[in-house]
C-alpha cells in the first residue's frame, strides 16, 4: 500500500495553516505538524480532528485560536463546541449505517471519497458522492455508507444553533438512546471524550451479559475488557474442540431454532419496516431460515455421528469422515439479513465449528437484533459477535475458515475462504416459449423482495420475432402486479411498494444516454427495452429496480452475447423448449441453469458462494465448513492383488492370477449404426430430405401428366 494511504486505502490528509511573521507578511503555520492524525475509533470508524474555535469572532492575536485547538486536541471536545466551530473528518467502513441522531447545530457535511447517503426520519433519502454538500440544520439524520467493499471519507463543519421549537416542543439532541434524560446527566455528549461520542452515533448497541444499551464510560472500558476475555474463551474453545461433540451441536442449533422461531412476530415487521419487504415475502425468508436449521439439525444425529467416528475403531473404513476448520468467521450478505446471517452459522455449527460473526450496522435494528438473538441462543463459550477480525494472522491461518458475503466481481474462494462474485443473471426468452408466462416470471423475479434478489434476473434477451408480444405482456404483468400488491394493502406503512427505491441516479443518467424505450416506470421500478447493445448498462449487475429487455435475432445471438466479455453468469433462465435449452446451456457459462421458471426459493438468501456448487436450499452446506480426511483400515481386493504382484515371495502363476484380477483390458462400449446426429447432421439431413421430396414429387408428376403425350408420339412414329 502507497505511504500516501492509510490503511484503510483512503489518502492521508495533510492540514495547512497560516500565520504572519513579524513583518505582517502571510506564512504557514509550524505550530502544528501538516499530517492530520486519526484515530482508530475501536474499528468502527476512523476520526480527525482537522480545526477547532471555541468563541466568535475568532481572535488571531496572539494565536490564541492555535491555542485553544491545541487544548482541545489533548481534551477532545464533544461533536459540538458552544460558541465555536469544529472542523472533523470520519472515514466510514464499507457497508456501514449509522442509528438515527440529532445534534443541536448547524453542520456542513462534504463527501471526499465514495457514496454516502443521507437518510432522514421520515424516509427520504439522499445519495450524496463526491463533492456533493449537506447542510444538516438540527434534524434528525443517518449516514449509510453504500459500498460493501470501499471506506468512505466526510468533511464536517458543525456550528452551535439555537435549539429548534416545533408546535411549542423544543427538539434538543438525540442519540437513539433508550435511556429519558440522556441529554441532562453526567454523561452528556458535550462533555464526553470523542471516541465516546463516535462510538454512540456509529455504534450504539454494545452487549454485556446479554442486555443492549448505550455504555457510560465506564461501561465502555469494561465492555472492551469484557469481549477480550470473551475472545480469549473462543480462543480455547477452537483449541480443545469444544464445539465438535455431535449432542453439544444439537443443542446449540436446537436452541437457536427456538429462538427464531420466538422471534417470529419482532422479525418479521422489522423485515418489513427496513427491508422493503411484502408481510408475505418476509414470512417466506423467514420459514426458508427456520427450514434450513431444522435440516441443518436432521443431519446431526447424535447415535449416527457416534458410529461414523467409531467406525475405525471397529475395524470399518470411514471414507465419507470430516472434520471442521475449528472456527468460521462469517461476515454476512447485506442481502435478505436474516437468512445470510442465521443460515450460515447454523451450517457451521453444524460442522462442528466455533462461530464468529461481524455483525455491523448495514441496517438500523436488524443487525442488532440478530445479535441479541444469537448471543441469547448460543454459548458465549463457542460464539461471539464482533465488529472485526479478532484473531492474530497465524491463528487465524490455522483455525479459522473466513466466510464473506460481501459481493465482489473479482471475489475467489480459497481453502479457507468462502466468497461471492458480483456476476450478472441473465433470461433467454425463444420463440418457442410460452411468452406471457416468461413475462410475469421475470417481472416477478425482478420487482419482489424488495427488488434485491441476488437471483433476479438483470436483463431478458428476447428473439426479435416475439420481443414485441413479450413487451406487452411484461407491461401488462408489471402494471397488474404493482397495483394488485398496492391495493391489497391496507395500512400503506406496511407497502413495501409505496416505499420503493428509484433508479440510483448514476444509473438514471446511464439510461438517459442509452437508446432506451421505456416501458413502465414508477417509484416501484422501471422496465425498459434497450436497443444500444453498447450501454454502460450491460456490463454490470444491477442492484436496483430495473429490468433491461434486449432484442436478439437467434440463439447464437444470444450465446455470442452473454459470452462476449468472457465472465460467467451467476444464473441464467431459459424460456423455450427443452432442446433449445439444452443447446443454449452447453454454451453459456452458468453457476445454474433453470429452464422455463424462475424459483422463489432460489430468489431468497445471499449469492451462492463461488467456486462451490450451487445449492438452491440451504444456500450453504456443512461441507463448505469442514475438511475431508477420509480414514481407511479395511483391506480391499485391489489392494490384495497389487500386493501379491509387488511381493517378492509371491508364486507366479500367484502373480499372473493377480494381474487377470485387476481386469486392465477396455471394454468397448458398441455403437448404433451410423454417426451420431447432431444439431448440424440434422440440419443437412432436414435440407437432403427436402430435394429429395422435391425431385420425387417432380418425377411422379412428370409421368403423371407428361407420361401419356410422350407415349402417343412415340407411337405416331
Amino acid at each position: 500500500m502507497s505511504q500516501e494511504n492509510l490503511p484503510n486505502g483512503l489518502p492521508k490528509v495533510h492540514r495547512f495553516i497560516t500565520d504572519h511573521n513579524p513583518s505582517g507578511q502571510a506564512v504557514f503555520s509550524t505550530q502544528i505538524q501538516e499530517e492530520e492524525p486519526w484515530q482508530d475509533i475501536e474499528g468502527i470508524a476512523n476520526f480527525a480532528l482537522a480545526y477547532t474555535t471555541d468563541k466568535y469572532p475568532v481572535t488571531f492575536n496572539s494565536n490564541r485560536d492555535i491555542d485553544s485547538y491545541k487544548s482541545f486536541l489533548n481534551n477532545k471536545p464533544g461533536l459540538v463546541i458552544n460558541g465555536g466551530t469544529v472542523l472533523r473528518m470520519v472515514d466510514v467502513p464499507p457497508a456501514s449505517l449509522s442509528p438515527m441522531h440529532r445534534t443541536v447545530s448547524l453542520d456542513y457535511g462534504v463527501v471526499l471519497e465514495g457514496e454516502i447517503c443521507l437518510e432522514l426520519d421520515s424516509g427520504e433519502k439522499r445519495l450524496m458522492k463526491r463533492g456533493d454538500i449537506s447542510i444538516q440544520r438540527g434534524t434528525n439524520h443517518a449516514w449509510r455508507n453504500m459500498s460493501d467493499t470501499q471506506w468512505a471519507r466526510m468533511l464536517y463543519v458543525l456550528q452551535e444553533a439555537a435549539p429548534i421549537e416545533i408546535e411549542g416542543k423544543k427538539l434538543g439532541e438525540d442519540y437513539d438512546d433508550p435511556r429519558r434524560g440522556f441529554n441532562n446527566d453526567s454523561d452528556s455528549t458535550k462533555e464526553l471524550n470523542p471516541v465516546y461520542c463516535i462510538t454512540l452515533i456509529l455504534s450504539r448497541t454494545h452487549h454485556i451479559t446479554g442486555s443492549s444499551y448505550l455504555l457510560s464510560r465506564a461501561a465502555f472500558r469494561q465492555h472492551i475488557q469484557t469481549m477480550d476475555e470473551h475472545i480469549k474463551a473462543i480462543r480455547a474453545s477452537i483449541i480443545d474442540g469444544a464445539a465438535v461433540t455431535p449432542r453439544y451441536r444439537e443443542r446449540q442449533l436446537a436452541s437457536l431454532h427456538e429462538a427464531l422461531l420466538a422471534s417470529r412476530a419482532a422479525l418479521s415487521k422489522l423485515l418489513v419496516d427496513e427491508a422493503s419487504l411484502s408481510m408475505d415475502e418476509a414470512a417466506a425468508q423467514f420459514l426458508l431460515t427456520a427450514k434450513a436449521i431444522k435440516t441443518y439439525h436432521l443431519s446431526v444425529n447424535p447415535k449416527h455421528c457416534l458410529e461414523a467416528e467409531y467406525r475405525l475403531a471397529n475395524g470399518k473404513d470411514n471414507s465419507t469422515r470430516r472434520i471442521p476448520y475449528g472456527c468460521a468467521y462469517i461476515i454476512p450478505s447485506s442481502r435478505d439479513q436474516l437468512y445470510s446471517t442465521l443460515v450460515p452459522v447454523a451450517a457451521a455449527i453444524a460442522a462442528g465449528n466455533c462461530v464468529v460473526v461481524e455483525l455491523q450496522q448495514r441496517m438500523m435494528k436488524v443487525g442488532p437484533f440478530l445479535r441479541e438473538l444469537l448471543l441469547g441462543a448460543l454459548s458465549h463459550q463457542t460464539f461471539a459477535a464482533v465488529d472485526k477480525m479478532p484473531f492474530d494472522e497465524s491463528f487465524r491461518s490455522k483455525h479459522c475458515i473466513e466466510v464473506d458475503g460481501r459481493e465482489d466481481l473479482n471475489a475467489l474462494t480459497t481453502t479457507r475462504r468462502i466468497s461471492t462474485n458480483s456476476h450478472r443473471v441473465s433470461a433467454i426468452v425463444d420463440r418457442s416459449a410460452d411468452i406471457e408466462h416468461a413475462a410475469k416470471e421475470c417481472i416477478k423475479a425482478r420487482f419482489d423482495f424488495g427488488c434485491q434478489s441476488a437471483y433476479a434476473p438483470d436483463v431478458v434477451l428476447v428473439n426479435e420475432f416475439s420481443v414485441k408480444a413479450f413487451c406487452v405482456a411484461a407491461t401488462e404483468s408489471a402494471v397488474q402486479q404493482l397495483a394488485s400488491r398496492v391495493d391489497g394493502m391496507v395500512d400503506s406503512k406496511q407497502n413495501s411498494l409505496l416505499r420503493g427505491r428509484s433508479l440510483a441516479a448514476s444509473l438514471q443518467k446511464k439510461l438517459d444516454r442509452s437508446s432506451a424505450e421505456v416501458l413502465v416506470s414508477g417509484c416501484r421500478g422501471t422496465v425498459v427495452l434497450l436497443k444500444d447493445r453498447d450501454s454502460d448498462l450491460l456490463s454490470e449487475k444491477l442492484d436496483s429496480p430495473l429490468l433491461l429487455i434486449v432484442p436478439v435475432s437467434s440463439m447464437d445471438d444470444a450465446i455470442n452475447f452473454l459470452e462476449g466479455d468472457g465472465t460467467s453468469l451467476r444464473a441464467s433462465y431459459f424460456f423455450c423448449a427443452p432442446a433449445a435449452a439444452k443447446y443454449m446451456s452447453q454454451f453459456i457459462s452458468s453457476a445454474v441453469s433453470v429452464v422455463n421458471r424462475i424459483p422463489n426459493e432460489l430468489l431468497i438468501g445471499p449469492p451462492a458462494p463461488s467456486g462451490h456448487a450451487i445449492s438452491i436450499q440451504p444456500r450453504y452446506t456443512t461441507d463448505m465448513f469442514s475438511i475431508a480426511q477420509p480414514e481407511f483400515i479395511e483391506v480391499s481386493e485391489l489392494s490384495k492383488s497389487l500386493s501379491v504382484l509387488v511381493s517378492q515371495d509371491s508364486k507366479l502363476n500367484e502373480k499372473r492370477k493377480a494381474e487377470e484380477g485387476l481386469e486392465v483390458a477396455l471394454d468397448r462400449v458398441k455403437e448404433a449404426m451410423g454417426p451420431p446426429i447432431g444439431f448440424f447432421e440434422q440440419g443437412l439431413l432436414f435440407g437432403l430430405g427436402c430435394v429429395l421430396v422435391s425431385a420425387i414429387t417432380a418425377g411422379v408428376l412428370s409421368v403423371k401428366y407428361g407420361g401419356p403425350p410422350v407415349l402417343a408420339k412415340l407411337r405416331a412414329r
